[in-house]
């Protein structure tokens, strides 16, 4: 299991830390959410390095524009707007006009007060800049409008147990890994997961009882969703965590992977059109990391990256190799090479911020709350999918050797992920069949920004028909299209959000 954190809050910031936004707290403020191992800041003159000084204090929010209250908001990875998730029914006629995939709207809103959405202070405050940049196209009655001004008129102060920060460590739901048979037995951590309520609780062990859904005298919502949003720092056995910002990148690459989904907007453009953009958005996930894994950067902004590329990988996000439909066998899409290339991506961009972490003195059992947690997620998931690459599958997924030794000589314990002791084993039957002494040499010292673009060099351009030489990019993304081309590709000869 990943340790536990702290009980003590670590020492202040030197004064010489980096000036953070107003509405942020100090990592020294976020008791033990903050990283507890990370060495003590020591009493520093004004000429203190930038260097020292960043390993304790986050850095500042880099959200452009401020809420007008102290509430935390949501943003992409270079500051973007969210969309909410909840809409009031106000709202429901005009949504087909949006170019948000339906798929993203968990609910609308149709209470007689509308307590999620209108008559919610929280709601408004965390989707105020996105719903004001898109008052025109909501078309909401002023009557709805007027509601908002009566809400952020309400005094709010954060809630003491849940999180309110970037780097506040809090609790997620324990997903089911979409890479996982339905078959597979549940691992040591099964039972902790059905905490959340996503997994069945079994009250015929020993085990299930100390780590049951009542256990420890964890408070439970109505929807027996456990501690889920609440400070892990609170609720030490909760295995699943992750920042609020990793949590947040985590979502919004899930919007972009549905924003390239022909299926959400009732179009058809050409066979493995959604499996060409879900590889574009790992391509922009590693793109942006090498904008991000710089040696002035603080830890916790390397950190969150790896959390939101492990956290959408493991909900099946960016899912290009799967078990497709019958009677299509179980394949990649038609660049074997190209999928294969990106699987190991993902472990050079483990290893690199691994690398950083260890760089800034902070690879340790208990530096980070969910480090173990995340790492068992990525080798799962890269594991699993791997395999499918073929018989030399190990020189794609051979760097869960390397994670697994830098983990091991930190003191760090892997392991949280449902299905990961499966894979674990499997992992270690290769190794003791003594294949990888000679594959994991190339993981040892890696430079993620040459990685990525020799993979640009030998793949740009190559990402299925008619796309530009690039990587990332926007290409499939089916926002972006012009009317004429998406109602040329439209089940109903019609723009789908005109008439969705």
């Amino acid at each position: 299991m990943p340790p536990k954190t702290a009980k003590a809050a670590p020492k202040a910031a030197p004064k010489a830390a980096p000036k953070a936004a107003s509405k942020k707290r100090a990592l020294a403020d976020t008791d033990a959410n903050a990283a507890p191992s990370a060495p003590a800041p020591k009493k520093s003159k004004a000429s203190s390095s930038s260097k020292d000084s960043s390993k304790e204090q986050p850095p500042a929010d880099k959200g452009k524009g401020k809420s007008i209250t102290p509430q935390r908001i949501s943003l992409g990875p270079n500051a973007e707007l969210v969309p909410p998730r909840i809409m009031p029914a106000e709202a429901a006629p005009s949504l087909h006009k949006m170019l948000i995939p339906p798929f993203w709207i968990m609910a609308i809103d149709a209470t007689p007060d509308r307590d999620a959405t209108l008559g919610n202070r929280e709601w408004w405050a965390a989707h105020d800049l996105w719903l004001q940049a898109n008052k025109k196209a909501l078309k909401m009655k002023v009557a709805a409008w007027k509601r908002r001004e009566v809400e952020l008129a309400k005094p709010w102060e954060p809630k003491p147990d849940e999180g309110n920060d970037d780097w506040d460590f809090v609790c997620l739901h324990a997903h089911r890994g979409s890479h996982e048979e339905d078959s597979e037995s549940e691992d040591e951590y099964g039972d902790e997961e059905s905490q959340d309520g996503d997994t069945q609780a079994k009250d015929n062990s020993a085990k299930d009882k100390d780590h049951g859904a009542k256990d420890k005298g964890q408070e439970h919502d109505e929807h027996n969703h456990g501690p889920v949003g609440k400070l892990a720092s609170l609720h030490p056995d909760h295995v699943p965590v992750a920042t609020m910002r990793g949590r947040d990148r985590a979502d919004w690459w899930l919007l972009e992977t549905l924003k390239r989904d022909p299926d959400e907007f009732s179009m058809h453009v050409y066979n493995d059109f959604a499996y060409y953009g879900a590889m574009e958005v790992l391509e922009k996930i590693f793109v942006h990391f090498t904008s991000v894994c710089k040696p002035k950067s603080h830890y916790l902004d390397i950190w969150c990256e790896i959390e939101g590329m492990a956290l959408y990988l493991h909900r099946g996000g960016g899912d290009f190799m799967s078990e497709l439909p019958p009677p299509s066998p179980r394949r990649s899409v038609r660049r074997p090479d190209r999928g294969s290339k990106l699987i190991s991506l993902v472990g050079y961009m483990t290893l690199a911020a691994l690398q950083e972490l260890e760089r800034r003195e902070v690879l340790a059992g208990n530096s980070i709350p969910n480090i173990g947690y995340i790492l068992s997620l990525l080798i799962s998931v890269g594991w699993v999918r791997g395999e499918i690459a073929g018989d030399d599958f190990m020189d794609y997924v051979s760097w869960v050797y390397r994670v697994m030794a830098m983990a091991e000589a930190a003191g760090i314990t892997i392991g949280g992920a449902s299905g990961y002791v499966h894979t674990a084993e499997e992992v270690g039957e290769r190794e003791a069949e003594g294949t990888t002494a000679e594959l994991v040499k190339k993981w040892e010292k890696v430079i993620f920004a040459n990685k990525v673009r020799s993979y640009k060099t030998k793949h740009g351009g190559r990402l299925g028909p008619w796309a530009p030489a690039e990587i990332g990019g926007d290409y499939y993304d089916v926002t972006k299209m012009k009317p004429a081309e998406r109602k040329q590709h439209s089940y109903g000869d019609h723009d789908p959000f005109k008439l969705r």
